[in-house]
């Protein structure tokens, strides 16, 4: 008895071993592959905006963790897929089968160890990746605004700049010298501003912060309209030279306020105050639902991973592969219809969340009662 369960335990470990070693470097092979498609934008950052290199590592590393929830669960699938494949063709599954133990068997030490997945998905889904998300959109944007003078075009208007809208004839991009400048300035929505100039220069001031800069805008020999929307009033004003600031921390463009953004406490805090029945109710629901579900895959992967693993091929990794991106496929596009008709009412967000796992786990049941010979 104590021998059998020792022999259990090794087989158990061994199994393991064959999954961890090919979740690993399918983990780092999917995360250099994600980055590698951001490589050009960050080289924008550097090279062209002149970026600090600190501040683009920090970009860097932000980008890593918000494609953390999605590197996970693919590495985990891909593994089992190699893993149980590589044993497969190598007749190591007929062999384990012979002293006894079933491909049920086989799949605890594997279901254990996507539990362990799951809950570091969960930890990764509800707190980390959306602080991720929102730290990489602020510094995305933050690295964006500071060589402003690339963002201009001579000749059309330019929106966004700084929440203003510029227009201006001719721009040099080397001084950041303007001609014929019209700026329109809403940021005081209650007090809009039309700034009128022969010429304007844009300075760049070094500071010591992360992203180093704060600009000013010198616009000469020109005029400025102000307007009070609530009391009707108007004024009028020329000048001979006329000072913006304008700081890279002032930007309110950044939209932290969306769910997927949001960590999960805020998610629950806001369910509890908003109408059951308002869309934003049915958006906070499902986001929160999706991080918990899309979580919960690794559990169904188990299943789905072994079926389809155990089919003996000589081409292991890149079958592997191969089904592991026809199965994120088929759960992504799912998913995405599962949000939009829990979002749009047509699914309850409950339903609408457990679509995606529901289909991968009749798949995963297929395959894996068909492998039980």
């Amino acid at each position: 008895m104590f021998d059998r369960l020792l022999k259990t335990k090794k087989i158990d470990m061994y199994i393991l071993g064959e999954v961890i070693k090919p979740f690993i470097g399918t983990a780092a092979l999917v995360f250099f592959v994600l980055f590698m498609f951001q490589t050009l934008r960050l080289a924008d950052f550097l090279i062209v905006r002149k970026i600090p290199a600190a501040a683009v590592g920090k970009i860097a590393v932000f980008m890593l963790i918000s494609f953390s929830p999605l590197v996970f669960p693919v590495a985990f699938l891909t593994s089992i897929l190699i893993g149980f494949g590589r044993m497969s063709a190598d007749s190591e599954i007929i062999a384990i089968k012979s002293v006894g133990i079933s491909l049920d068997q086989m799949s605890k030490p594997i279901l254990t160890f996507s539990i362990m997945i799951t809950l570091f998905s969960l930890l990764l889904n509800l707190e980390v990746a959306p602080w991720g998300e929102r730290s990489l959109t602020e510094n995305i944007y933050k690295a964006g605004s500071t060589k402003v003078v690339s963002t201009i075009q001579a000749g059309t208007f330019t929106s966004g700049f700084f929440d203003m809208l510029l227009f201006t004839e001719k721009v040099d991009p080397a001084t950041g010298k303007m001609k014929n400048v019209f700026i329109f300035d809403e940021r005081e929505a209650h007090f809009p501003m039309i700034v009128v100039s022969k010429s304007a220069d844009l300075i760049e001031i070094d500071k010591k912060s992360t992203f180093g800069k704060e600009v000013v805008m010198q616009l000469h020999s020109g005029n400025l309209h102000k307007q009070d929307v609530d009391q009707g009033f108007y004024e009028r004003g020329d000048f001979d030279l006329y000072s913006l600031h304008l700081k890279i921390d002032e930007f309110k463009n950044v939209d932290n306020n969306r769910p997927r953004m949001r960590s999960y406490r805020d998610l629950i805090h806001h369910m509890k105050y908003d109408d059951p029945k308002s869309q934003h109710f049915r958006d906070v629901y499902t986001e929160l639902l999706k991080r918990i579900t899309t979580s919960f895959s690794p559990i169904f992967f188990v299943f789905l991973g072994i079926g389809f693993g155990v089919v003996r091929t000589r081409a292991v990794q890149s079958r592997g592969m191969i089904i592991t991106f026809l199965t994120m496929l088929v759960y992504w596009e799912t998913l995405m219809f599962s949000i939009w008709a829990s979002t749009q009412d047509k699914l309850h967000p409950l339903i609408g969340m457990s679509l995606p796992s529901l289909v991968i786990g009749i798949a995963g049941y297929i395959a894996f009662r068909r492998s039980r010979w």
